[in-house]
C-alpha cells in the first residue's frame, strides 16, 4: 500500500499526464510572394478563422513581391528544427518547381492555391503526387471564367446606360495585373473572350501593370487623352476599378460616362457598388485559402482527399446592387462569419465530396441568421481531375 504522502505526489502527475499527452496542435505555414494587400489580408483573415475552428498553428510569411526571397524563404522554413506539418503556397512566376523540390526535400506535404504554374513547367512538374508526392493537391479560382463573365457584365451594363459610340460600339479598356503571374493572363484571356462573342464591343487597348493602385494614377491620363471615348474599363483588380473611380474626380473623365468593375471582392467595393460608381465584382476566392486548411485538417486526421482528385476549380460569385446585402457580413468580416468546421468531412462524415461553393457559403449564412441572402446563380466547386 503506498503511503499518503508519496500517494500526493504521484496523484498530480496522474492528473496531468493526460494533458501532457494530448498532441500539440499542428503547425501550417502559408508562404505569399505578395506585400499584404487588402485581397491578401482578406485571405489570411478567413485562414486564421479556419485554423482557430480546427486548432491549428497557422504562420504567414510574406515576401514582397520578390521570386529569388520567395524561394529563398520557403526553404528556410522548411529546412529549420521546428519545421512546419504542412504547407500552403501560391505559384508565382517560375519558382513552383523550386519550392516542390524543397517540399520532396523537407518531406513536408504541401497544397498549391489562387494561380496555376506557368504552361511551359506542366510537364515537368505532372500533377500533384504524380513526380512530387509530398504536393498533394492544387486549388485554382477559375480566372477565365470570372474575367469573361465581368466583361460581358460591364458591357451590358454600357449598353443599358447608352455608352456606345459614334459607331455604335462599347470601346473598352482591359487593365490588367502582371502578364508574368497566371491570374492575370486568364483573367484577360476572359476578358478577350468576352469581346469576341458581342459584335457591339470593341477592344481599344489592353495594359499589364502591377497590381498596385499608383500604377492606374500613372496611366489613367495617358489613356483618357488617348482614347477620347471609353465606355468600360475592365480591371482584373478590385483596386485598379477604384482607382478608375478615384481618378475620374480630377475631371480627366466624369464617372457617367464609363462603366467599371473588377475582380477580388475587396471590402472598400461595397460602397462604391451600392453608389452605383462600381458595377460589378467577381470574387469569394479569398476563401481558397481557408478551404485549403479545411483539406489539410481531414487530412491530418487520417482522411484523405484523393478519393476526390487532386484538381479543384474554384468559382467566383458575382456581386452587385442586387446581392450586396447577401454578401455584406461575410466580405466585411473577411470571412470571420463562417464555421469552417460544416465543410470538413471528417466532423461531418455524411460529407462525401467537398462542396464550397457560394450557394453553400450562403446557406450557411442563412441558418446561421446572419443575414437574408437571395439566391446566388453560383457553380459549384469543380473538381478537374480527369477531365
Amino acid at each position: 500500500m503506498l503511503h499518503k504522502p508519496l500517494l500526493l505526489l504521484i496523484l498530480p502527475i496522474i492528473l496531468i499526464w493526460p494533458l501532457a499527452a494530448q498532441a500539440a496542435p499542428a503547425k501550417v505555414a502559408l508562404f505569399l510572394p505578395h506585400e499584404p494587400t487588402p485581397f491578401w489580408k482578406q485571405v489570411v483573415t478567413a485562414m486564421n478563422k479556419a485554423a482557430k475552428d480546427f486548432d491549428i498553428d497557422l504562420e504567414v510569411l510574406y515576401c514582397g513581391n520578390n521570386h529569388l526571397r520567395y524561394v529563398e524563404k520557403i526553404g528556410q522554413r522548411l529546412n529549420a528544427v521546428n519545421k512546419p506539418d504542412f504547407a500552403i503556397f501560391k505559384p508565382y512566376k517560375k519558382t513552383t518547381k523550386s519550392i516542390l523540390t524543397l517540399s520532396e526535400e523537407a518531406q513536408v506535404p504541401i497544397i498549391s492555391f489562387n494561380a496555376l504554374p506557368f504552361q511551359t513547367d506542366k510537364y515537368s512538374l505532372g500533377e500533384p503526387r504524380e513526380k512530387y508526392k509530398y504536393w498533394l493537391a492544387a486549388l485554382v479560382p477559375d480566372d477565365e471564367q470570372a474575367g469573361f463573365e465581368l466583361g460581358k457584365t460591364l458591357i451590358q451594363a454600357a449598353k443599358r446606360k447608352g455608352l456606345q459610340n459614334q459607331e455604335g460600339k462599347i470601346t473598352i479598356v482591359g487593365l490588367g495585373g502582371p502578364i508574368a503571374e497566371m491570374p492575370a493572363r486568364s483573367r484577360m484571356k476572359g476578358l478577350l473572350r468576352a469581346v469576341e462573342q458581342d459584335p457591339a464591343a470593341k477592344l481599344l487597348q489592353v495594359l499589364h501593370l502591377d497590381w498596385k493602385r499608383t500604377e492606374v494614377q500613372r496611366v489613367f491620363a495617358r489613356l483618357t487623352q488617348r482614347h477620347k471615348n471609353i465606355s468600360v474599363f475592365w480591371t482584373d483588380a478590385d483596386v485598379f476599378a477604384l482607382e478608375v473611380i478615384g481618378s475620374s474626380h480630377s475631371g480627366l473623365k466624369p464617372v457617367s460616362d464609363f462603366v467599371t468593375g473588377g475582380v477580388d471582392w475587396v471590402h472598400e467595393v461595397q460602397a462604391h457598388i451600392r453608389q452605383g460608381s462600381f458595377e460589378s465584382s467577381f470574387g469569394g476566392h479569398f476563401l481558397e485559402g481557408a478551404w485549403a486548411m479545411v483539406m489539410i485538417h481531414d487530412y491530418l486526421q487520417g482522411k484523405d482527399f484523393k478519393d476526390l482528385g487532386v484538381n479543384y476549380l474554384t468559382p467566383l460569385g458575382g456581386l452587385d446592387r442586387n446581392n450586396i446585402d447577401d454578401f455584406s457580413a461575410l466580405i466585411s468580416s473577411g470571412g470571420e462569419v463562417l464555421d469552417f468546421r460544416a465543410f470538413s468531412r471528417v466532423i461531418n462524415p455524411s460529407l462525401k465530396a467537398y462542396d464550397f461553393s457560394m450557394d453553400t457559403v450562403l446557406k450557411q449564412l442563412r441558418d446561421s441568421k446572419i443575414d437574408k441572402p437571395k439566391a446566388l446563380s453560383a457553380v459549384p466547386l469543380a473538381n478537374k481531375s480527369g477531365s
